[in-house]
């Protein structure tokens, strides 16, 4: 048996519905990742995390608390790493491989090859080492609580 939907007419192409009538409703979307660069963006954003989200931030520019529920929190002092690099447009890079590196939501090799394809080919290489700075960065951050937690050999 279909069920009889309203907001379709008899020719099943989509209508106007009244919902006038119905109780007012409300939704939350709960970010389960941001990266921060702010302490403005990290004051206004960090309540929109889920409990078990992924917080990285700029730990030279924002000044975070401690980590609520099972929230992961990682810094980075990306904006010394860009100048170290020479360029300080490649903080988003290094921000990028932070992430990959720390959380595993991007593959380093997908990563790489959308820096090549969408890069200007003199900039490619300063891109690729500005992503690899933070991929390292955070791995080392990674592996170290695994150690520190007893899960590395």
């Amino acid at each position: 048996m279909e069920a009889d939907l309203t907001h379709l007419d008899d020719n099943d192409r989509p209508k106007m519905v009244d919902v006038g009538a119905k109780e007012p409703s409300s939704r939350v979307a709960m970010a389960s990742g941001t990266i921060k660069m702010s302490q403005e963006a990290y004051e206004k954003h960090e309540p929109g995390l889920s409990p078990d989200g992924i917080l990285l931030y700029e730990e030279e520019l924002v000044e975070s608390k401690p980590a609520r529920d099972s929230i992961r929190m990682y810094g980075i002092p990306a904006t010394r790493f860009a100048e170290e690099l020479g360029n300080p447009m490649v903080l988003n890079m290094i921000m990028l491989g932070f992430l990959s590196g720390t959380s595993g939501m991007i593959e380093p090799k997908a990563a790489r090859n959308a820096i090549a394809a969408s890069v200007p080919g003199h900039f490619v290489e300063l891109n690729h080492l500005a992503f690899n700075k933070g991929y390292q960065y955070g791995k080392g951050i990674v592996a170290g609580e695994k150690v520190a937690g007893g899960m590395s050999s």
